[in-house]
């Protein structure tokens, strides 16, 4: 059976590196080298659009439900969210609608929230500053900070007709919980498929709550499935510098192609969780397929303190058990490729993988399985493989290296 899951992640890794060179503006990307640097704008704004000079202005377009697929183009400026504005005084893309600040000057276009609460940054659940998801919708050229006490300075939990499309670009977000919260999130997003490529952001001090650069994840959900694209994006100086998880999930599936990204003095580089189980409630049949061509993880846990008790700068955990349920997490897998990508200076082992895990001191679960393969530079890494913590007796869980 797990041969087969593993073939699936193969195949599906496929079509998500096509979509990941797509991102990264059609640079030829070789399997040996890092990617080039992206050179040529690929932007989804074409033409005019309907402008905004203040934050009355940006209020009134966003809600104007005329304004439906149509882009917002801020001028240079600080916007303060306002938490008794429409919403909460979060800034909610309608279907099909996109936001743009200046080209070239990401940071002279600011919307800071630092005025909006928890309540002001709950709708059912805690969510972001930026919510996209609704049919395509794309986010560029500008500066999204202090969303500390909500889930992220742009989040993708609004759901939209079809296959949600969303595309985050040039983008800065500094001095949040999350930069970007990427999920499917409950019931209502079962098999739901959300689609992303993030390019050329800068996601840095990301310290408060969770304190992460960048998060993807199936949570609380059923046959969730997320593409991630992600091309010479940087992150730095958060608590954990990626995360992909499936979180008190079933049957979700994760995949994520990284092209010359730079993870570096993070407290972890990437977190990978293939089934996480919090509480009572149990994940399996996850996956999370996670390749990258070129790009470093370095310097993790030197300037930053790592995200949990797992050390490295690639955490990769098959099964997580949070909770004291014995047996909680089971079948779920996580893939890794790696081309070329530099790994050192990490204040921990390069990489750390485990077929399960929990520190509860039950048996975390059974079935669950992590394969790394390392290509080119990356064979140089340092790792160090556990099948199971607390040990497994029936020897289900395990991990498995490549070089």
């Amino acid at each position: 059976m797990y041969a087969a899951r593993f073939r699936l992640l193969s195949w599906a890794i496929g079509p998500a590196l096509a979509f990941a060179l797509s991102a990264c503006n059609g640079d030829a990307v070789s399997p040996q080298e890092p990617a080039p640097a992206a050179t040529r704008s690929e932007s989804l704004f074409k033409g005019t659009g309907i402008r905004a000079a203040n934050i009355d202005e940006l209020y009134a377009a966003i809600n104007n439900p005329q304004n439906a697929g149509k882009q917002i183009i801020l001028e240079p400026n600080l916007y303060v969210l306002d938490p008794g504005r429409p919403h909460g005084g979060r800034i909610e893309l309608q279907q099909g609608m996109s936001l743009r600040g200046k080209e070239g000057h990401a940071d002279s276009v600011v919307i800071d929230a630092s005025g909006l609460d928890v309540a002001s940054l709950t709708d059912g659940v805690l969510t972001g500053a930026i919510r996209v998801g609704r049919g395509a919708n794309a986010v560029e050229w500008l500066t999204v900070r202090n969303v500390t006490q909500g889930a992220a300075a742009i989040e993708t939990d609004l759901a939209g007709a079809g296959v949600s499309s969303v595309r985050i670009a040039n983008v800065i977000a500094v001095n949040n919980q999350r930069g970007f919260d990427i999920r499917n999130v409950g019931p209502a997003m079962a098999h739901r498929r959300l689609e992303v490529q993030l390019v050329r952001n800068v996601l840095s001090d990301n310290t408060a709550g969770a304190g992460q650069g960048l998060r993807i994840v199936n949570q609380n959900t059923s046959a969730g499935v997320i593409h991630a694209a992600l091309c010479n994006n940087e992150a730095r100086g958060n608590i954990a510098g990626g995360l992909g998880a499936n979180l008190n999930s079933d049957s979700c599936t994760l995949l994520i192609e990284s092209t010359a990204d730079q993870f570096e003095h993070n407290g972890n580089g990437w977190i990978l969780l293939g089934g996480i189980a919090n509480g009572t409630v149990f994940a399996g049949d996850n996956s999370v397929g996670f390749t990258a061509h070129g790009g470093t993880i370095q310097g993790s846990g030197v300037l930053s303190p790592p995200a949990a008790q797992l050390t490295g700068g690639l955490v990769a955990v098959g099964g997580t058990n949070s909770g004291s349920v014995a047996d909680h997490v089971s079948h779920n897998v996580v893939g890794v490729e790696l081309w070329g990508v530099t790994l050192r200076g990490n204040d921990s082992p390069d990489i750390g993988a485990w077929g399960a895990w929990t520190a509860s001191g039950v048996l975390a679960g059974t079935y669950d399985r992590v394969s790394i393969a390392l290509h080119g530079v990356t064979k140089l890494a340092n790792v160090v493989p556990t099948p199971s913590a607390p040990p497994e007796p029936g020897g289900t869980n395990t991990v498995t290296i490549r070089r």
